[in-house]
């Protein structure tokens, strides 16, 4: 009997057992399906906002939480990018933690790599805080987002009673979290694909647009237009280099453009970070600008608003011929990924800006060859013309119709100096277009510096006052600008003077 009793009771337990095993095969069964579903939802899409959205829901089908977080590995800090369940979710996203920071659980799971439990961490000093519940939160699960070997975030699950989870929900949100870190990765590959076709398509439109002219002034225009749809930023300059100074040529978003265009400085100052750029020959970027540098403080340079600063060198070749600043009014906005947009684009404005300077040299040098051999074709013709006249009225007319069209003046006068009297004559006098008649006029000191010097006088500052101090005789009410006279020469003696008032 007792044998027979002890078998029954050994079935008994063997039946429990398989009863046991059945209900973990049945949970383990369902766990799988329902990983698989989750595994199906996160990649019905590639945008990765929304894939942050789906991990969320799925994730409360599997392991229950009372509010659950994403965050991931951004520029060396663990930052939260998707949020379910916080009252204060628009405060929480973006928030960044250093990945240091002892007190965070979560920088524990990263260098484990493993998930960690906790039964209560209502006065964990990191979730004491308001922003991270205030004490509120008890039960704690943080699960590494595993990419391969690679550990690229973690996710959060939260409860507000103690010791809900246990180490067989740790190893079931892990396996979620595995499949997490795959539809975010293929998400982020698929973002930065279509970024970069984006960035290519933008820098080609960009570059098609800056030769569009040759006018290096909206050359200028077109750059500070088309860098914003590149590289985003509150103000902008574009500078060319011109020994050591640097000169502002262009500009956008500067309340005060007009007093800093043409503005010039010596890019070798201690104070200014255009030196770093000049020597370095490769974009730079400070995080707060205004902070390192005291000029910036300056109402002339924003007062201290500007924050974020990249500069970024126009190479043409192997020459600078300057480069453009950025601002923002954001502390450490800028990137490396923005400097190597800006500096690609900043290639193709380097070229833009010679082409035009060279246009706009060429067709300079045209014009002055063209008027060169105007003057020529004019002086030739007089030349001509006088070698034929014998009559004195006539060759003035010759010399001085000519004249008015060169000098496009208000004034064109010839002078006849007549030393037994000590006095100039007019023969020809033209002013505004009308010929008019003058009486002789004592050799002032204009005459007299002529005669001595036997050189034209040019004068294109404070015309007025120097004229009236050698006691030269102009028309009332006439204040010219510039003024110009040259001696009529008879060998070694001035016989007389051509003069132009502008």
């Amino acid at each position: 009997m007792n044998e027979e009793h002890k078998t029954n009771a050994q079935l008994l337990d063997e039946l429990r057992a398989l009863q046991k095993r059945v209900a973990e095969l049945e949970t383990a069964r369902t766990r799988a399906e329902t990983l698989q579903a989750v595994t199906q939802a996160l990649s019905q899409t590639l945008n990765l906002q929304q894939v942050f959205e789906v991990i969320l829901r799925e994730l409360q089908k599997v392991v229950p939480y009372d509010s659950s977080s994403i965050q991931v590995i951004q520029n060396n800090r663990l930052v939260i990018v998707g949020g379910r369940g916080f009252e204060n979710l628009d405060a929480l996203l973006g928030v960044g933690f250093d990945l240091d920071d002892e007190t965070n659980p979560g920088v524990q799971v990263l260098r484990t790599k493993r998930p960690q439990v906790y039964g209560d961490v209502s006065q964990h000093p990191h979730f004491l805080a308001q922003i991270h519940g205030g004490g509120k939160i008890r039960g704690w699960i943080g699960a590494p987002l595993l990419y391969g070997d690679r550990v690229i975030g973690v996710i959060t699950l939260d409860k507000f009673e103690a010791d809900f989870y246990d180490a067989e929900l740790a190893e079931l949100a892990l396996a979620f979290a595995a499949e997490a870190a795959i539809a975010i990765e293929n998400a982020r590959l698929f973002e930065t694909e279509r970024a970069a076709r984006e960035q290519a398509e933008t820098l080609r439109a960009a570059t098609q647009a800056l030769g569009s002219t040759l006018s290096l002034r909206e050359v200028f225009e077109l750059i500070l237009t088309e860098l914003r749809k590149v590289v985003p930023y509150d103000s902008c300059s574009v500078q060319q280099l011109e020994g050591n100074d640097m000169v502002i040529v262009g500009g956008h978003g500067f309340p005060n453009l007009d007093e800093l265009l043409g503005t010039r400085f010596d890019w070798r100052g201690e104070d200014d970070p255009a030196g770093e750029v000049v020597n370095s020959r490769a974009p730079i970027i400070i995080g707060d600008v205004s902070a390192r540098f005291k000029h910036f403080t300056e109402e002339t340079h924003g007062r201290g608003r500007v924050r974020g600063w990249m500069g970024v060198p126009l190479l043409f070749g192997e020459r600078m011929i300057g480069m453009l600043t950025l601002d923002k009014f954001t502390e450490n906005f800028y990137t490396p990924e923005h400097a190597r947009l800006a500096q690609a684009f900043a290639a193709q404005a380097a070229v833009a800006i010679e082409n035009a300077r060279l246009f706009d040299e060429t067709r300079r040098l045209l014009q002055e060859t063209e008027q060169r051999v105007n003057e020529q074709f004019t002086v030739n013709t007089i030349s001509r013309a006088l070698a034929s006249q014998l009559d004195r009225e006539a060759i003035y007319d010759l010399v001085g119709a000519p004249l008015r069209e060169i000098f496009d003046a208000q004034v064109i006068a010839i002078a006849a100096y007549d030393y037994s009297t000590n006095t100039v004559h007019y023969p020809y006098f033209v002013e505004r277009d009308k010929r008019l008649r003058r009486q002789p006029t004592p050799l002032s000191g204009l005459a007299q510096e002529l005669i001595r010097t036997r050189q034209p006088l040019l004068l294109n500052e404070n015309a007025h006052a120097q004229l009236a101090a050698w006691g030269a005789h102009l028309s009332v009410g006439k204040t010219p600008q510039s003024f110009l006279i040259a001696p009529l020469m008879l060998g070694e003696q001035v016989t007389g003077s051509i003069r132009t008032d502008s």
